[in-house]
């Protein structure tokens, strides 16, 4: 989320289009509402996709923003019910514009996996620490990486098929490439059945432990306030799916 290019699932407009469908019903909306519960002021999201989340906060005494790469996505989360009471902005945590600061700055969607490199994790921390307020709150989560979810990631496991906004019936599945360390690479296939067109989109996204996720934080001058194992709020075991951070200054 420095500069590189964004992947074809979130900049085609065809399966930008398909995000919201293949993503509904999502527990961690939830989630971070209820983190934001209690605030006043400032929210941020940051790789906000279609603004699901986001616009699912909005209430008197939150100013909300989002914030991501992809212009496809952001025109999508601008017509969405609730659109007109965020501001959008196109980019990453480096490029924004915005001073802070903030209550809650937030990742939904795994959106965290996205940033590969130690450069890439520790600006955004830098950039978070210095963006919060005194008693302001960086959370987000990530799959656990002891449970090897990518392995799950291939065909016979994956597909679904579903109906795109056009009334078009696509399947969709995911094609594991490559696991190099804590890096994993994929393909996501596309098949709209109508036009026969098949879409394919690689992803690449880091799997990192708690230990490691801790010490980027405490590098930031963060401190861990609490790690959740699943989105009712349940304190993480290592058998658990997601690891889900609050980080506080």
């Amino acid at each position: 989320m420095t500069g590189r290019e964004v992947d074809l699932a979130y900049c085609e407009d065809r399966l930008v289009a398909l995000y919201d469908v293949l993503n509904s019903g999502r527990a961690d909306h939830a989630y971070y509402r209820r983190l934001s519960a209690s605030l006043s002021g400032r929210v941020l999201e940051v790789g906000c996709g279609t603004g699901a989340a986001i616009t699912f906060m909005a209430r008197a005494g939150l100013e909300l923003y989002g914030l991501d790469p992809a212009a496809g996505m952001l025109c999508v989360a601008r017509h969405r019910d609730g659109g007109d009471l965020v501001s959008w902005h196109e980019g990453t945590i480096e490029q924004f514009g915005e001073d802070g600061p903030f209550e809650m700055i937030f990742m939904t969607g795994h959106a965290f996996q996205c940033l590969l490199q130690d450069n890439e994790i520790m600006s955004f921390f830098k950039c978070c620490a210095r963006l919060l307020s005194e008693s302001g709150i960086l959370a987000f989560e990530t799959r656990n990486p002891a449970l090897r979810p990518w392995e799950r990631w291939v065909p016979e496991v994956s597909e679904v098929e579903v109906t795109s906004p056009t009334g078009e019936r696509v399947k969709v599945w995911h094609d594991l490439v490559e696991v190099d360390d804590d890096k994993v690479t994929f393909i996501q296939h596309y098949a709209f059945q109508a036009s026969r067109d098949v879409i394919r989109s690689a992803s690449t996204l880091r799997f990192l432990d708690l230990d490691a996720l801790c010490l980027f934080g405490q590098a930031a001058g963060l401190r861990l306030s609490w790690v959740h194992g699943d989105f009712e709020g349940k304190t993480f075991e290592k058998g658990d799916r997601e690891l889900i951070l609050g980080f506080k200054r």
